[in-house]
């Protein structure tokens, strides 16, 4: 079964540039320092096999520790100094930072940029073994971060509007190990992509999710609505198994939609292969959902022993010249664009702060919003299919660098399940517009949101 492990707790926190791990090594795991447990914190500094043992020592006549540093610059640290601070998550940093009088931060919400640092440990429970696919996500980190986790440098990451999702299957500690390691590098003086207050930080959730080596690979999972009337719906299912294991496997899945199952049809996935379902289903006497009417459905896929559970809805849009159509029947949008900020509270996100947005955005008579200028955060689609909002699901910077057509490519398929979304937006206001090089860039975003 999927388990989750909630990481958002007990973490710490050090404002201002610090001796940054390296990104490179002789060795493997071998960064030490705040990348691996402390001197006080259970667990060895990185295991070491005979051959390491003897290697370390012939390169420092005896003395392993200083073989270490030598190597990757190792620290031995015994403890994490005062000015570390306990935060929980999600936190937004600069909401704690001073004003500061400078024309040239306005925008940001006179905060000034600057350097931080996260790190966090935690012990597997007994339960959690090997043969199992441990995958790290940080749902969004405001500010150009890098990664390190058990002595390894993980990657990095610029945009603070894009999941990050890391496979630490092979580099993960069990209970009988110690403690895993994880700290996070955050520097927002590389630049900022809105000119409103964004924050700083790990703003969004994190946690471990656990799966079988067969499994469900969520993102692919796809359900839309092709035809509706009142009285039947055919609707779409798609999505991706895959099989890591040393076997081949025999899988059949299960769709139930409100506690009424579906069959796909039986297959083999050979080792180390994945097998793409798709099924059109119909769904009879159907409810539409609408923003008067934000009817869902409640689904779960079952392969094997791994269950994906959602919410979804059916709708259908179309637009011709006399306007928006949904469902059928023209309707008139009364939309907003709205900022991810919150009038100097932060931006440290929670499901509660964006219900309470959009509620009150329904009264002021809006049924439609437009999440601008960066992509939807899995807070807002979720309150935009619950509560009632028609959803322009925005990706405002037009560039075609591989890093930001993958981010795109990305977040399209994460969110492209919810009914709430009914226009994809690229770019904003964009200096290069209106240009022919712009309109190279607009077609390469098109297929590749498309794809």
């Amino acid at each position: 079964m999927r388990k989750i492990v909630d990481l958002n707790t007990n973490w710490s926190f050090h404002f201002g540039e610090i001796k940054k791990p390296n990104f490179l090594a002789k060795k493997s795991y071998a960064f030490g320092g705040l990348t691996e447990p402390l001197g006080d914190e259970e667990g060895e500094l990185l295991p070491l096999g005979a051959g390491g043992k003897h290697f370390l020592n012939l390169i420092s006549g005896g003395h392993p520790e200083i073989g270490l540093h030598n190597l990757a610059g190792t620290e031995f640290i015994d403890s994490l100094n005062q000015e570390w601070k306990n935060v929980n998550l999600p936190d937004d940093w600069k909401k704690r930072e001073l004003y500061k009088n400078d024309p040239s931060i306005l925008m940001q919400g006179s905060k000034p940029d600057g350097i931080a640092y996260y790190r966090h440990t935690f012990k597997l429970p007994d339960n959690l073994v090997e043969n199992k696919k441990y995958i790290l996500h940080f749902d969004g980190i405001m500010g150009s971060s890098d990664l390190w986790f058990n002595g390894a440098y993980l990657g990095h990451n610029d945009s603070g509007y894009v999941s990050i999702d890391l496979d630490v299957s092979d580099i993960i500690r069990f209970a009988k190990d110690g403690v895993n390691v994880i700290l996070v590098r955050n520097d927002t003086t590389t630049g900022s992509e809105g000119w409103w207050y964004e924050g700083a930080g790990i703003y969004k959730k994190v946690w471990l999710e656990v799966t079988d080596l067969a499994y469900i690979e969520r993102d692919s999972f796809f359900l839309r609505t092709l035809t509706l009337d009142n009285k039947k719906a055919q609707v779409q299912v798609e999505f991706c198994v895959y099989n890591e294991k040393d076997k081949s496997i025999n899988v059949q899945p299960r769709l139930s939609i409100n506690n009424k199952e579906f069959f796909f049809d039986q297959v083999d996935i050979a080792a180390h292969q994945k097998s793409n379902f798709v099924r059109k289903i119909n769904i009879y006497n159907p409810y539409a959902w609408s923003p008067e009417h934000p009817y869902l459905y409640s689904v779960k896929l079952t392969v094997l022993d791994d269950e994906l559970t959602k919410e979804v809805g059916l709708k259908t849009v179309a637009y011709d010249t006399n306007g928006f159509i949904l469902n059928g029947e023209l309707y008139q949008l009364h939309g907003v664009c709205e900022h991810q900020d919150f009038g100097g509270i932060g931006v440290a996100l929670n499901q509660d702060i964006i219900d309470y947005k959009i509620k009150t955005l329904k009264k002021m008579g809006v049924n439609a919003l437009r999440s601008s200028h960066h992509f939807a955060s899995q807070e807002l689609l979720d309150a935009c299919d619950r509560l009632g909002i028609i959803l322009m699901d925005e990706n405002r910077l037009l560039e075609t660098t591989p890093w930001r057509l993958a981010d795109l490519r990305k977040m399209v398929k994460k969110s492209r399940s919810h009914v709430s979304i009914a226009f994809w937006s690229i770019a904003n206001e964009e200096v290069v517009g209106n240009t022919n090089y712009a309109i190279r860039s607009v077609k390469r975003h098109y297929l590749t949101r498309r794809g």
